[in-house]
């Protein structure tokens, strides 16, 4: 198998042979002459090899056809690649650790529905515009640190999600959660939102449970409500450490 699948000449693809007709992750006035990364005629490659295309540079765009199953990890760390564009009927399942961390020209990335894990510090000190989970996400996982230092503003979480890890997005900037009264989610762990100094006022879903060490510490959250049908059981020390601007908390009566 070859190391990549990619490579930086257009190997004579014509852009209307793979260039998305619509596709939120993606200005259309970028020149076509700019730095181009397309699939070779090898497009039923599952994977690129770990690392294979860390330390990228002068490419703009790359296009990931719906053959690649697996992003390993380290494959664009620490790369100069600003958009990432995936098929329609991208079958991806997973992204690998590092897979994008440090990647401080990253604008803009809309994750597709297939996608199950993102591993852990996918997204760590990334400087993306704008990231997405694309309708129908299927995404259950969430690794430790994934979006930590990362410039990621907002995200809306599918009721598909089972797990969020460690410092998941501790240190973002993020400032919009959007957690759906359907979620299966029932743990918000040790540090998940801890220094977030833009984040606004966040609902939990019902199924929540335990809300762990630290989880808020020292972020800028305002407000924070429970549903009427909150099965959360405990709050641990901490968790609301140092919230300066969080000025009431009113406690579901389901907390033992």
């Amino acid at each position: 198998m070859e190391s990549a699948f990619i490579k930086r000449k257009s190997f004579g693809v014509q852009k209307s042979q793979w260039w998305p007709k619509k596709s939120k992750a993606l200005p259309y006035d970028l020149n076509w002459k700019l730095g181009l990364c397309v699939p070779t005629r090898h497009s039923n490659i599952k994977q690129i090899q770990q690392t294979a295309l860390s330390g990228l540079n002068s490419t703009m765009l790359i296009f990931i056809p719906s053959s690649l199953l697996r992003i390993l990890p380290k494959t664009f760390a620490k790369s100069d690649i600003q958009y990432v564009i995936f098929s329609r009927n991208a079958q991806v399942v997973s992204f690998g650790s590092e897979a994008f961390s440090h990647s401080h020209k990253l604008k803009s990335l809309l994750i597709p529905n297939s996608v199950e894990i993102l591993g852990d510090s996918c997204f760590e000190c990334s400087k993306p515009q704008f990231i997405g989970l694309a309708s129908g996400s299927k995404l259950r996982k969430i690794g430790q640190s994934a979006f930590s230092n990362s410039s990621i503003s907002s995200i809306e979480i599918p009721s598909s999600m089972e797990e969020l890890s460690y410092e998941c997005f501790s240190d973002s900037k993020i400032k919009f959660i959007a957690l759906p009264s359907n979620s299966k989610l029932k743990i918000i762990p040790y540090g998940a939102f801890s220094r977030c100094k833009r984040l606004s006022s966040l609902e939990i879903p019902p199924s929540v449970e335990e809300i762990h060490e630290f989880a808020f510490a020292r972020s800028s959250l305002p407000s924070i409500t429970f549903s009427p049908h909150s099965k959360l059981k405990e709050v641990y020390k901490g968790a609301f450490y140092s919230c300066s601007k969080l000025t009431s908390i009113e406690i579901p009566a389901s907390v033992e």
